[in-house]
């Protein structure tokens, strides 16, 4: 049989204890906000260090081999020489997974010959 003083002691002890996880949780919500800016703030200056090397790259009438190397991380060929171009950047390399997606020059040119 629970008394009423066994309740209120295992009572107490539980309101402790869920105050201590509350506080827990807030303190772990708080490290995960401050690591999502964190990782944006990155994603963002990564993005930003992108779009100036690819329009310095651009803009360049010979390329210089240091942009090369700066946005290249390796070149691979297989046994059926195909190449596989890895960059340094993440959106990039989406370029190479998706080239099937994108339309060859040639049918550009002749789309705009007719």
């Amino acid at each position: 049989m629970l008394t009423e003083c066994d309740f209120l002691r295992i009572s107490q002890k539980y309101i402790k204890e869920r105050e201590k996880l509350n506080k827990k949780k807030s303190e772990l919500m708080d490290n995960f906000q401050i690591l999502q800016e964190q990782q944006l703030d990155k994603n963002k200056n990564q993005d930003n260090k992108m779009n100036y090397l690819m329009s310095e790259f651009l803009e360049m009438k010979e390329i210089d081999k240091s942009y090369l190397f700066r946005l290249v991380d390796k070149i691979e060929i297989d046994k059926d020489k195909n190449v596989l171009i890895t960059f340094n950047f993440a959106p990039l390399n989406t370029i190479s997974e998706n080239i099937d997606a994108f339309v060859p020059i040639e049918q550009i040119l002749e789309d705009t010959k007719m």
